[in-house]
């Protein structure tokens, strides 16, 4: 028998690749993801038309009314994919609370903040003599305090634990906030801003000077500030190193319990490249993960009972926080929630207890199918038939509006009940 080279075989190889690789597969039309919504406000406060872009929990139209959210506020459109992403992550891993980010646009609408005296900063202009906005700091207040904040209350269920976000130049009105409307922001970031440190509302007077005197009329105050600026900036104005430090000392009488703040100068080489690492370090300010993080089978391993012990550990870091946290209802791949505690102490016998547990999660997810057929389950177990019964007619007619491509295992469920109903009489 004659051998044919291989190579003999290649070309039709290749069309036949060719032909192939020429096929587009068939896609249907491509859908957007949409995470966020954009509100447009008409402002009397400001006198005009404001937009700000809205980032909620995935979980928001789904929680009971008992569920509140903490704000995260940025004064710069620019970051606000990126916090958003780093919130929702952070959310899902229980690492903190779920919580609102909202942004404003400052680059296309006017920005409100104190016409500081610059004091010879080497980062500006050097003609410059004070660093000028469109307006007094006292309009972004009032907008603040009488229109944004309870609009996002009536509509998102936002809480007063907000956190504030401003880079370089938008820090200026962080540094007002923390030092002139105390109790209006939690939480005051001010990224790649060591060279503010230095200005002063007053010429020759700094705010290193104003946030010291700022304590000392409230020495008991509950705030975070974070301060940051990068080493590449403080090569251009060596000051800022300076500033970092003074901050850093002056304040040390009062970083109680109550008062959490770093002034530091970071490694990284880029003015805004520190902004995602510095939201990182504020989320552990706000949330140390040694009090944060909860392990619910330690929880469940007490003696007693098991709901109440999860309550009793959310009570404490409620009255920490200065805001109602809930525990988490359902989590992705994590036995830390309501969903998976309820199953393993269905598991273990524990069968009221398990029932007082899913039927919290019922509460906290009113319309959700799988959580009212875990609690039937429970139900079933307890032979309480007539209860277990009703509470799947409702996983039923939820499943029909929310999971229609499982409404059999749901069917399923509710015929077996009722069976054993029957049987069980």
């Amino acid at each position: 028998m004659i051998r044919k080279p291989f190579f003999t075989f290649l070309p039709l190889c290749f069309a036949a690749w060719t032909l192939c690789a020429a096929q587009d597969p068939v896609v249907g039309q491509p859908t957007p993801l949409t995470f966020a919504q954009r509100v447009t406000f008409e402002s009397k406060v400001l006198d005009e038309t404001r937009t700000f872009d809205i980032f909620l929990p995935e979980s928001f139209h789904e929680a009971s009314p008992d569920h509140t959210y903490p704000v995260v506020l940025l004064l710069e459109g620019e970051f606000f994919l990126p916090v958003a992403g780093a919130v929702r992550h952070l959310g899902s891993v229980e690492r903190m609370p779920d919580s609102i980010v909202v942004s404003i646009p400052t680059f296309t609408d006017n920005y409100y903040a104190p016409n500081y005296y610059l004091n010879g900063s080497n980062f500006w202009p050097k003609e410059w003599e004070r660093f000028s906005f469109d307006g007094p700091a006292e309009k972004f207040t009032a907008f603040f305090r009488r229109e944004l904040f309870p609009y996002l209350k009536k509509h998102y269920r936002a809480n007063r634990h907000r956190t504030i976000i401003g880079t370089s130049a938008t820090a200026a009105y962080v540094f007002h906030a923390f030092c002139r409307e105390p109790g209006l922001f939690k939480a005051h970031v001010a990224i790649a801003a060591g060279d503010f440190l230095g200005m002063g509302y007053e010429p020759g007077k700094t705010l290193i000077d104003e946030m010291v005197r700022s304590m000392e009329k409230e020495p008991e105050r509950d705030a975070i500030l974070y301060v940051a600026s990068t080493k590449s900036d403080a090569v251009w104005a060596p000051e800022i190193e300076t500033n970092l430090a003074q901050l850093h000392q002056k304040l040390a009488p009062y970083g109680t319990k109550k008062l959490t703040y770093i002034s530091e100068l970071v490694d990284d080489p880029g003015h805004y490249d520190i902004v995602l690492p510095s939201f990182l370090k504020v989320v552990e300010m706000m949330y140390p993960k040694a009090r944060w993080s909860v392990n619910f089978q330690e929880l469940e391993k007490k003696k007693g009972n098991a709901l109440q012990h999860i309550d009793a550990h959310y009570r404490a870091l409620s009255q920490d926080l200065g805001f109602t946290v809930l525990p988490k209802a359902d989590r992705w791949n994590s036995g830390d929630c309501l969903r998976s505690s309820g199953t393993r102490l269905l598991r273990q016998g524990r069968v009221e207890e398990a029932i007082q547990v899913l039927r919290r999660w019922t509460g906290y997810r009113p319309h959700s199918p799988k959580a009212h057929m875990a609690l039937a389950k429970a139900l079933k177990v307890a032979e309480r038939f007539k209860e277990a019964i009703s509470t799947q007619k409702k996983a039923v007619a939820l499943a029909k509006q929310r999971d229609a491509a499982h409404l059999d295992k749901y069917q399923e469920l509710l015929n077996s009940l009722t069976g054993k109903a029957k049987a069980h009489h």
